[in-house]
């Protein structure tokens, strides 16, 4: 399976490929995988990186405070889990690629949601209708099982992450036939993203 597969690369040889694309002597194409399987390694081997929330709209306020984002994971299970019997400590990695929204979901130690979405753009706009096929794979509702969904972005991509606030078209597309309470209530997105050296920060 796809996620078998990639954990049998070198992680060396991940970090390393991972330093290139973000000095920009190697292409974007293909490296999504690649930096999903260094989420995967850092997370069970103790991962420790940044992130900060991005903020709907109206700012609260106009710094951006990156805090560090700490996970230390049992194991991974290459399969889809409904949120009812997903069992904390286990990183869910669906094994086919066309599982809708996230490469990756969790819960964390306060129960909650936590989705892992890996990109190289500046942004990662999605349907309404993708968001209503993740939670119907997982089999629960935004209102009952609120999502944190981190933007897994590589540290060139950091100017584009750190606006004060951001418009409906930075997360979601077909702004224009509205976005419903229910997701607005319920979805917050995060930047998440490792050091230069694909390694760890200092606490």
């Amino acid at each position: 399976m796809f996620c078998e597969v990639i954990a049998e690369m070198d992680i060396e040889y991940v970090i390393h490929h991972l330093i290139a694309v973000d000095q920009g002597s190697k292409s974007y194409e293909d490296t999504r995988h690649v930096y999903l399987e260094l989420f995967r390694h850092h997370a069970l081997s103790g991962l420790q990186w940044k992130y900060h929330v991005m903020p709907w709209q109206q700012a609260v306020c106009s710094d951006i405070d990156w805090e560090i984002y700490s996970l230390k994971l049992n194991y991974v299970e290459c399969a889809k889990t409904t949120f009812q019997n997903m069992e904390e400590g286990v990183l869910y990695y669906p094994s086919f690629r066309t599982f809708p929204l996230v490469d990756m979901y969790y819960k964390d130690a306060l129960g909650e949601l936590v989705g892992i979405q890996a990109t190289t753009s500046k942004k990662r706009l999605k349907t309404v209708s993708t968001y209503k096929k993740f939670y119907g794979e997982i089999g629960t509702t935004p209102e009952n099982t609120p999502l944190k969904l981190y933007y897994l972005i590589i540290p060139c991509q950091i100017q584009s992450y750190q606006q004060d606030s951001y418009p409906d078209g930075q997360f979601w597309r077909d702004v224009k036939q509205g976005i419903g309470l229910e997701w607005r209530n319920n979805i917050t997105f995060y930047a998440l993203v490792p050091p230069n050296n694909f390694r760890k920060f200092a606490s």
